[in-house]
């Protein structure tokens, strides 16, 4: 195994290399979501910048697929409307379906990813779903950024063993006081380890088990978590 590194960047690939892409549409609730990818994600694989990548830091590239939970992490942020120009963020935001969730419920959202192509996308799916400003940075949040949040959105982000410990690290480092964590989870092997990991780093958080319902396009089951630090008001 390669051993991690901490502050990974994935440059952009070239159109040509991506590929038709397809737009489709998502509802959520009572919201409907257009979201441009790849036609084909697993053409990605075989470049070789992505090969290089995969050597350097076991990179992937997940970002070119909506995985389910994403679309249980906007569920979630579209049950919520917080103050206009309330600051978040969401990590290894992929195609941004949550974080677009976000710019419709008054979130500020500066949407962050470590790999440049996936940003390019979150900008088209930006305009396809009509906004016309939008925050962006390329972000390994293994190194977290120095500033903090009202609002941190992230989705199936507990794939690796690896991850947990620097995910609920760059928590710490970067959810405001009075802040919130929204995580959608696919019950993954560590989802118990990052449940540990949260306790142990001085957070407490609820849980909302989602349950299969293909009539609802909940294909696999899921968790969804709403983390405060455990010194918050109640």
């Amino acid at each position: 195994m390669t051993k991690q590194k901490t502050n990974y960047k994935m440059a952009a690939v070239t159109e040509a290399d991506i590929g038709p892409v397809t737009v489709e549409e998502f509802r959520c609730g009572t919201e409907s979501f257009k979201l441009m990818r790849p036609a084909v994600p697993e053409r990605l694989l075989d470049l070789a910048a992505v090969a290089d990548a995969y050597a350097d830091d076991e990179y992937m590239p997940y970002w070119a697929t909506l995985w389910p939970v994403a679309k249980y992490l906007t569920e979630e942020v579209l049950k919520h409307q917080w103050p206009a120009g309330t600051q978040a963020i969401e990590l290894g935001c992929g195609l941004g379906l949550p974080g677009l969730a976000g710019l419709k419920r008054g979130l500020q959202v500066l949407f962050t990813d470590y790999d440049a192509t996936a940003l390019k996308f979150v900008e088209a799916n930006a305009a396809l779903n009509g906004f016309t400003t939008l925050k962006t940075e390329l972000v390994d949040w293994r190194t977290p950024l120095g500033q903090t949040f009202e609002v941190i959105l992230a989705s199936d982000l507990t794939y690796e063993a690896r991850n947990v410990e620097p995910l609920v690290a760059s928590f710490d480092a970067m959810l405001a006081p009075q802040g919130t964590v929204l995580v959608a989870d696919q019950n993954r092997a560590h989802s118990e380890a990052f449940r540990r990991a949260l306790s142990k780093s001085g957070f407490v958080f609820e849980m909302t088990q989602i349950e299969v319902d293909k009539s609802r396009g909940r294909d696999v089951p899921g968790t969804v978590y709403r983390i405060k630090r455990s010194n918050q008001p109640k």
